[in-house]
């Protein structure tokens, strides 16, 4: 009984060292395999799995930061002022001015494709100066089409 004992023990001592040698071995290599992946792939920058690679273990920083930076526009620093910063001359008013300046050259269709952008350009785009004229001679008006017209209010329809 006492043998046995000693016997579990023991091979119980020698498979957590054995198991132990294995995870050694298996972080060597991966380490390894790693070491080849830098240094066969790094110059190409391309490669998103080496980038991956890097990122799940994380050395992110070192792989990944660097292609970050020449995608920036070269006179913008990362804490400068961005080009999102409004000049003091505008304000709704002045960019209704402008895309009103702009939309007016603009076919009807054109318009109606400006519309569906954004909320801005949809209230910029009915403004009734852009529809003065409307010129609907030759096309089948639906119920819908005349409830718009009517809603643009033409000064003149055609």
């Amino acid at each position: 009984r006492w043998s046995g004992d000693n016997m579990g023990d023991h091979h119980h001592h020698h498979h957590h060292h054995h198991h132990h040698h294995i995870n050694g071995a298996a972080s060597v290599k991966h380490g390894q395999s790693l070491d080849d992946l830098s240094s066969n792939h790094e110059p190409r920058k391309s490669d998103l799995r080496t980038q991956l690679a890097y990122q799940l273990i994380g050395n992110s920083n070192k792989l990944l930061r660097r292609p970050v930076y020449p995608v920036r526009p070269a006179g913008i620093k990362p804490n400068g002022p961005t080009l999102m910063v409004k000049p003091q001359n505008t304000g709704p008013v002045v960019e209704r001015m402008c895309l009103l300046n702009i939309f007016a050259y603009l076919s009807p269709l054109d318009l109606a494709r400006c519309a569906l952008v954004c909320r801005a350009w949809s209230n910029v785009s009915g403004d009734p100066s852009l529809w003065k004229k409307m010129d609907v001679s030759g096309k089948r008006l639906t119920g819908a089409c005349l409830m718009n017209i009517v809603r643009k209010q033409p000064e003149t329809l055609i």
